[in-house]
This record gives structure tokens, sequence and C-alpha cells, in this order.
């Protein structure tokens, strides 16, 4: 017989890694049917978890993004109530997850600030928490140290056969060498990570990343795989200029879409990777072609003219 929290992990699990571009509809019914199946076992912590890793992405593409910070925040407190040390701490990394997928840098740091090497790295709750630490290295450009807590950790998981793991810790590196300058091992990187993705069926997992994973597909574009992924991204929509007095450039539509989630400069800086003066110019630049004088007018004129959700 199956128990229940055992069909429950293989639907979470699904939704998390292996599912295609599925309707947010069925990735709904999917979830309530799990959530269903969790309180008849009584509430299993690692079912919990599992759960909770998939709702709150979910709530993020449905655009309701208090409800996924209220379900983060939610976890971390069940978790609290029940005295695990292993769950509280996975329940805080993934609501760190969330933060960073946000852009809410100041709690994602804090969170991050507190990081201590796990005594047992591998172990499946204390994963997440190695791999945020190595973004919050990268995010701080602090290359180095963020590779070689990247390269031995690959090893570990590599010479333990944990595949999965060494595909995200891939990922992430793939990531980390594109955003210090190394395309050439950010490729070799990616390459490892598509290998395993390919035999395991992976998909959410490279879609998550977001444009920067995209940018870096389409570089291996003739690896079926790569290909494969890169129309479950889709193509972006066509956006209409023709109301502005001069069309926007690509980066300053970067730009916008930050001014509108209502990042400063400086964040939108270390974002993009760029300096503070660009930043500023490209900020002039929109407010010309839009005819604003300020960051709430801006976006509240791009949302009018369609330029941003």
């Amino acid at each position: 017989m199956t128990l229940p929290h055992s069909r429950d992990c293989a639907r979470s699990g699904s939704l998390r890694w292996r599912s295609p571009m599925i309707t947010l509809p069925a990735a709904w019914r999917e979830a309530n049917i799990a959530l269903a199946l969790e309180q008849q076992a009584g509430g299993v912590p690692d079912v919990s978890l599992r759960l909770y890793d998939v709702l709150p992405k979910l709530e993020t593409l449905n655009g309701t993004l208090d409800s996924a910070r209220r379900m983060a925040d939610d976890l971390v407190a069940s978790m609290q109530r029940g005295g695990i040390t292993n769950a509280i701490d996975r329940a805080r990394g993934l609501r760190a997850e969330l933060m960073f997928r946000l852009g809410d840098w100041a709690a994602f740091e804090a969170y991050a600030q507190g990081y201590h090497p796990p005594k047992q790295p591998l172990f499946f709750p204390y994963r997440l928490e190695t791999l945020l630490q190595i973004r919050y290295l990268a995010r701080r450009k602090a290359w180095d140290e963020s590779r070689r807590l990247m390269q031995e950790q690959a090893r570990l998981a590599r010479a333990a056969g944990y595949l999965e793991y060494e595909m995200e810790l891939h990922i992430v590196g793939a990531l980390l060498e594109q955003a210090a300058g190394n395309s050439s091992n950010a490729i070799r990187m990616l390459a490892r990570a598509l290998e395993i993705g390919r035999a395991g069926g992976y998909v959410r997992v490279f879609l998550d990343e977001g444009e920067e994973m995209r940018t870096l597909l389409a570089q291996l574009r003739r690896d079926d795989f790569a290909a494969s992924l890169l129309a479950a991204f889709g193509k972006p929509a066509h956006i209409d200029q023709s109301a502005l007095i001069e069309p926007l450039t690509e980066r300053e539509m970067d730009v916008l879409k930050l001014v509108a989630e209502g990042l400063s400069n400086p964040e939108i800086a270390e974002k993009l990777y760029l300096s503070v003066g660009t930043v500023k110019t490209h900020v002039k630049h929109i407010y010309g072609k839009l005819g604003v004088d300020d960051r709430v007018t801006a976006a509240g004129k791009a949302r009018e003219l369609g330029l941003i959700n």
C-alpha cells in the first residue's frame, strides 16, 4: 500500500522539478490534492516542507506576492512549533529563497549573513542553505569564495551520487561564472547541469532562473534539451512602443521593470551588474521618453501603455 505522504511527496516533487509548462489551474489542482493527502497523514514535516517549496512559487507566478510571503512565514512558524531543528532550518531556507526571487535583498542578506557550514552538507534540509550562500557570495562579488564553495559541494555531491544536488550546484555555478565574466566556464557548468537535467527530465529548476538562464541556454541551442528549455520559456511578447516619444532600449526596459518593482538605483545596479551612475542615466532617459519626472509616475505610465505588467 502507498502511504498518503508518499504520494504527496511524489506530487509535490513533480511540481517542483519535473513538470513541463502546465497551466496554473492544473498546478493548483495537483497542489490541493497533495495538501489534502498531507492532512490525512496528520501533518508530516518533510511533506509540508516540499509542499511549501511549491506553493509560494505558484502564488508568485499568479502575481499574489503577499500570499507567497505569508505562506513562507507560516511555514517557518509551523516548523518552529514542531521543534525539529532540521525542519526549521529548511523552512528558513525556503523563505530566504523566496526573498531572493522577489529581490528582497535586505531579508535575503539578513538570512545569508547568519550562515554556518552545516555538519551534514549533503543532508537534504541543508542543501538549499548552501546554495543560497553561494548566491549570496556571488551577489557580493566574492567570486573566489563562492566558486570554492560551489566546487567543493559539487565534488561531494558527485562522489555520493546526489545528482539532483549536483545539478543545482552547476546551475548556480553557471550563473556565478556568467556574472563574473567567465563565459566559457559558465557554459561548461551549464552543460553538466543539462546532462543531469536531460536524464532526469528536470524543467522547472532551469526556468526558475529567469532571463539569465535563458541567455545562457541560447548559447547551447544546438543541444536538443537546451532548445526544449528555451521553447518552454516562450517567446518574449512584442511590446508596442509607438506611443512613446522614442522607443526604450532593451536595457532601459530592464531598468524600468525594476523601477516599477520599487528597487532603488543601487539595488538595480547590483541586480543588472551596472554602475549606479549608469542606472541613473538610464532612469533619466526613461523619464524623458515616458514624459514623466518621478519613479511612481513612470511605473504608472508604463503599465498604462502596456510596457510592463
